[in-house]
């Protein structure tokens, strides 16, 4: 943000793809997700948000459904 809003876009852009890199990483790899969040459902849940910042929404609520499947009071946001 701090690039972009001093117009050197080209920092801004690579740094906006490193970030989409991680959302990538963490995405296709569920067991560093379980790694970083224990609770299974949490897991799901920081997916399903990743998914949804990806735009892949039939993801998004794969994910959630599974979530509410294992904590039925899991806080989806």
């Amino acid at each position: 943000m701090f690039y972009f809003k001093h117009g050197h876009y080209d920092k801004a852009f690579s740094d906006l793809e490193k970030a989409l890199e991680q959302y990538g990483k963490v995405l296709n790899n569920p067991e560093k997700s379980l790694e970083i969040k224990s609770n299974y459902a949490n897991a799901l849940i920081l997916q399903a948000k990743i998914c949804f910042n990806l735009e892949k929404y039939e993801d998004t609520i794969r994910l959630l459904n599974k979530a509410l499947e294992i904590d039925h009071g899991a806080r989806l946001y």
